[in-house]
């Protein structure tokens, strides 16, 4: 005869036999314990009935508390297994679990036979806190080693329901009145969003890291804009829509021309000793145009003016350098004129802190006073 399964666990060898051979045994009591080599598995004897051997079906049952429905509820102390027994007859629903803290887990089962037992839907109405497949039930029946007739559930603590809830290990309820974005469809989910694998319309990559691609809304991405120490950007590869292209852009401010205004007297003329210095420049800046103008009209001879900058380095001496490398750029008033001015400047930028020198060369012109404004532009 087959050994039957120590109640008291010491090891023990079954008999290998195949289905054909188990089913011909003579009258097997419950218990007996085989290993059956057309399945290979071991198979235990359970009301006549022959099942694989799971932690639910030893001979010993000192290892589960048995508890009674009552009023649809029962009490659980804490993790464990947990045979359940209908509050009267055949048939009874379980709608809620008392006791337990976050995060026991627990197996309800039964081991009565004719027991048809359903474990109702979070969905339904009645103070239900086991979360199920919507609107499928879970019904235990039968004895624990049948299909279906054991479940294992976990306490957890739920945002969308209004306490604690057992949840069925490995099945989740997905609320049927939320949003779901998804990349495929599932039968399991209502309100899905599919998005699709990857990202679409104008973004790349994958989900986890997406991009953006090198054309959105049209048109390509510009060239960042970046500060200096300075506060001056670098607007490399943009186009300021309404500004000039040679303006200078500082803290996105457009700064336009100053000018310098001034007046010296035409007498004595000297090429040597300046009439005239100004500095030192508050800021650096490129020349734009040098005007002069007289009260009076020039006589027979011509007037002109020389433009020299002396660099702050240079400012403790009388050195200075001409910005008009080319005479006849110089700004002139001819004879019988009253002004004159200039727009080429052969050293056309001056920086922070220099000097800018005024000398004159007149010919016997009878222009006693020269008026001037000179442009430049900053930055």
């Amino acid at each position: 005869m087959p050994l039957k399964y120590d109640q008291h666990y010491h090891p023990v060898n079954f008999m290998k036999i195949t289905t054909e051979e188990r089913d011909a045994l003579d009258y097997p009591d419950d218990g007996t314990v085989i290993f059956n080599i057309s399945n290979m598995r071991n198979e235990v004897l359970q009301q006549g009935v022959w099942v694989a051997v799971t932690p639910f079906n030893y001979a010993d049952q000192d290892w589960f508390e048995t508890v009674r429905i009552v009023d649809g509820a029962i009490t659980v102390s804490g993790p464990g297994v947990y045979n359940l027994e209908a509050e009267t007859g055949n048939t009874d629903e379980l709608t809620t679990i008392s006791g337990g803290n976050l995060g026991d887990r627990i197996i309800v089962m039964t081991t009565t036979k004719a027991l048809h037992l359903t474990i109702r839907n979070i969905d339904d109405v009645g103070g239900v806190n086991i979360l199920c497949p919507t609107n499928k039930p879970i019904v235990l029946y039968g004895v624990p080693t049948s299909v279906g007739t054991s479940l294992e559930l976990v306490k957890v603590a739920v945002v969308y329901h209004p306490h604690e809830i057992w949840a069925v290990i490995g099945t989740r309820d997905a609320p049927a009145d939320i949003d779901y974005l998804v990349g495929t469809s599932s039968l399991f989910l209502d309100g899905e969003i599919v998005v699709g694998a990857t990202p679409g319309g104008e973004l790349g990559g994958t989900w986890a890291s997406p991009t953006v691609d090198a054309t959105h809304s049209g048109s390509a991405h510009h060239a960042s804009a970046t500060a200096g120490a300075d506060g001056e950007h670098t607007l490399a590869g943009q186009v300021l829509s309404g500004v000039a292209g040679t303006t200078t852009q500082i803290g996105h401010t457009k700064l336009y021309n100053r000018t310098i205004y001034g007046s010296f007297y035409a007498t004595p003329e000297s090429t040597t000793v300046p009439k005239l210095i100004i500095g030192p420049m508050d800021c650096a800046g490129t020349f734009v145009k040098l005007t002069i103008k007289s009260y009076a009209v020039a006589a027979e001879s011509a007037i002109r003016v020389d433009l020299h900058k002396q660099t702050a380095a240079n400012e403790d001496s009388n050195t200075s350098t001409t910005v008009f490398t080319t005479q006849t750029n110089r700004p002139t008033i001819a004879a019988a004129s009253y002004a004159g001015h200039t727009d080429t400047f052969e050293v056309s930028t001056f920086a922070d802190g220099d000097w800018l020198y005024f000398f004159l060369d007149v010919d016997d012109s009878g222009i006693t006073v020269i008026n001037f404004s000179l442009k430049f532009t900053p930055g």
